[in-house]
């Protein structure tokens, strides 16, 4: 077989447009990539913190304290604190007013919340959480 000079031109100028296509490919590629893990570890240097204050309603038979040490159990809770005294809301019912510092997590904001209150809700103890203020904390 016999292969003329112009078509052997020909043919290595295709190879090289391939190698050509192939090489920005992979450039483009590996942007892409650095530019995700980027991204990811950005997203995780400045995590999303919230404060949620609630009125926390709770018998009298268990010390706030112990509810406090079992909301900080709940993934994502950093910080739980009580702005004031627990006052009387009845026979042998108090009432607080508590603020919970989270970090969301991957989670979406909304369904976060509501673990959080369901969580708080099966705490011994616990009448009720009545969600008052949720704010976006600025800086960490």
């Amino acid at each position: 077989m016999k292969i003329t000079k112009t078509r052997l031109r020909q043919l290595i100028s295709e190879e090289n447009k391939k190698l050509n296509d192939l090489e920005e490919i992979e450039t483009n590629l590996g942007d892409f990539i650095l530019s995700e893990v980027d991204k990811n570890l950005t997203e995780q240097n400045d995590p999303e913190v919230y404060e949620m204050s609630c009125t926390l309603t709770f018998t009298d038979e268990v010390n706030i304290t112990d509810i406090f040490t079992h909301l900080r159990a709940v993934e994502g809770v950093t910080v739980v604190s009580t702005t004031a005294e627990s006052e009387d809301a009845g026979v042998e019912v108090s009432k607080s007013l508590i603020k919970i510092k989270f970090l969301k997590g991957a989670r979406v904001f909304q369904n976060y919340v509501n673990l959080l209150l369901r969580a708080a809700a099966r705490i011994r103890g616990v009448r009720r959480v009545k969600v008052v203020k949720v704010r976006k904390l600025v800086e960490v």
